[in-house]
């Protein structure tokens, strides 16, 4: 693997390379223009705005995707996105952590006309859903050249829709100097940050010569750099030859290393393996010393099976010793998956010792899930580190089961003791769920009830 780093943060001027101008329009992609063939990608590349293409990373062959989780990509004859698909072999499945912070479903259709982008989202069985929040639609609308200039959400009803941020509106301008602004509106109008614990407001995005994002900042009416209140003002991002991101560094107003964000780190260093799966994030200081971050830890390692799924990650201190978490009491976690790779059998949590441990705030050390013929998990258990079915101790259930409908949608979800008797959730009263679905396809009506079977109020 090439670990070479592009160093972006000389800006490339002009327009940002790696966008398709071709999306402008329905021009000459007609039903006779053909499809190109599908192309395969191990991963999706880091992105902080949806204004960035929809593109993979480690391209695979067919032959090599028959056997790992992969995203296929399927193209109209004027090399747009049409179809985007997480699988294992012809096995759609639900989304791992290879996704980013703007893919959210197993599926997703993608339609152009007039001038608009149009994306629709479906689960692993091809059911239309809602996707991140009350979103069944978005829809960008492209300027003369193909860029984005806005994207809206929509619901069912073809209503203004918030996702999980609260955000209906993207806005971009793309300026002259190859510079895009963004704001990001809630319903009021007012205006969002760019994602939930990185407040940043009216943003510039300045791409590097490779089409790559490498540097944003959070800039005031004037269009500087201004300091927010994590003691950050730009992001400066670093990227391996294949695309991935391999750095991001946390800068004060006037360019200078800055601990800050979140983490309170001013680099936050990332290490992949050869299919670009994050295997290693430590942090450094305003000076490039090691440091732990705000939470707690120097470290993570993670660690994978053949299949590309996550089976280990784990929480280290400088030293390389096992850290235990503070607040929720296990230093990492492993998971188990069925021969196939597709279903996930079971998470155990572990101490800075590697021994199981249960979880301070829920009382448990491991989850085991069982499944049905379609892969639907039908059954949740909780155990302890004995192995025994225990009550979670914020929630008072032991068991999990749940039902579906010929279409693989969930119909019914039933709180249990150990024994399998129905017990309420202690947080919320509630007993058993039932979701009913409408024309759309998913649940436009959920009904809740307590243990005498009396529904619940919304």
């Amino acid at each position: 693997m090439d670990t070479r780093i592009l160093h972006n943060a000389v800006i490339a001027g002009g327009l940002v390379c790696a966008l398709n101008a071709a999306a402008s329009g329905d021009e000459g992609c007609t039903a006779s223009t053909g499809m190109m063939e599908p192309q395969y990608f191990a991963t999706l590349p880091f992105r902080e705005t949806p204004f960035a293409p929809q593109r993979g990373i480690h391209p695979m062959t067919a032959e090599m995707a028959a056997n790992r989780n992969h995203y296929r990509f399927d193209y109209d004859g004027c090399g747009r996105v049409t179809w985007i698909r997480f699988r294992l072999g012809e096995t759609v499945r639900g989304l791992n952590d290879t996704a980013n912070y703007y893919h959210h479903a197993p599926q997703v259709e993608v339609q152009y006309r007039d001038g608009q982008e149009i994306r629709r989202f479906f689960d692993r069985h091809g059911n239309g859903i809602r996707s991140d929040g009350d979103v069944f639609t978005e829809v960008y609308t492209l300027d003369e050249h193909g860029y984005p200039e806005r994207l809206d959400f929509f619901d069912e009803d073809g209503q203004p829709a918030a996702n999980s941020w609260g955000v209906v509106r993207y806005e971009w301008l793309r300026r002259e100097d190859g510079v895009v602004v963004e704001t990001r509106h809630a319903a009021d109008g007012s205006l969002l940050p760019l994602r939930p614990g990185l407040p940043f407001y009216t943003v510039h995005f300045h791409y590097g010569a490779d089409g790559w994002l490498a540097v944003m900042r959070n800039v005031d009416a004037e269009g500087n750099p201004v300091v927010n209140e994590l003691n950050a003002a730009q992001d400066r991002l670093e990227y391996t030859a294949a695309g991935d991101l391999l750095s991001w560094n946390v800068l004060d107003a006037e360019g200078r290393p800055a601990e800050g964000n979140g983490p309170a780190v001013a680099h936050g260093i990332i290490e992949r393996d050869a299919y670009g799966y994050e295997s290693v994030e430590r942090y450094a200081d305003a000076s490039g010393a090691a440091m732990h971050s705000a939470y707690g830890f120097g470290y993570t390692r993670a660690s994978y099976d053949r299949f590309g799924n996550r089976i280990e990650r784990a929480n280290y201190t400088l030293d390389g010793a096992h850290l235990q978490a503070r607040a929720d009491g296990y230093a990492g976690y492993r998971m188990e998956f069925d021969p196939t790779g597709l279903m996930r059998t079971s998470l155990e949590l572990f101490d800075e010792t590697g021994a199981p441990v249960a979880r301070a705030d829920q009382g448990w050390a491991r989850t085991e899930f069982d499944h049905d013929a379609d892969g639907n998990v039908i059954e949740i258990r909780y155990l302890d580190t004995d192995g025994a079915v225990i009550a979670r101790h914020d929630t008072g259930y032991a068991r999990v089961l749940q039902t579906y409908d010929g279409r693989g949608r969930l119909i019914a979800r039933e709180y249990v003791d150990a024994a399998g008797n129905p017990v309420e959730d202690r947080q919320t009263g509630v007993a058993r769920i039932a979701y009913i679905y409408g024309e759309f396809g998913f649940a436009d009506a959920v009904q809740r009830f307590d243990l005498n079977g009396e529904v619940l109020a919304p």
